[in-house]
């Protein structure tokens, strides 16, 4: 039998130190991560994809593949980018 919990509950459960990661783990919904590849390719028939430097900047360029950042909608969409110009493929 699975016991449903209150909303009351999941806020003691996060705000207890002894079960917080616990309950972090169990009722946050974490965001997915993607690569970010543009739908149009430039005038020589490369695709640009976004990645995050090391500065921590998010920028749209061609890249290697293995360059390429797993990055979340909301990481994206702070730095001005609309997710509906790229393609987009999960990662873990």
């Amino acid at each position: 039998m699975t016991k449903k919990f209150t909303e009351e509950q999941y806020v003691l459960a996060i705000a207890n130190t002894l079960t917080r990661e616990w309950a972090h783990d169990k009722f946050v919904e974490k965001e997915k991560k993607y690569y970010w590849v543009s739908n149009k390719s430039d005038n020589e028939g490369n695709f640009p994809a976004l990645y995050k430097n090391e500065l921590g900047i998010v920028i749209f360029e061609v890249r290697e593949v293995g360059v390429i950042s797993r990055l979340t909608i909301s990481e994206i969409e702070e730095w001005g980018y609309n997710p509906d110009m790229f393609d987009r493929e999960e990662v873990e």
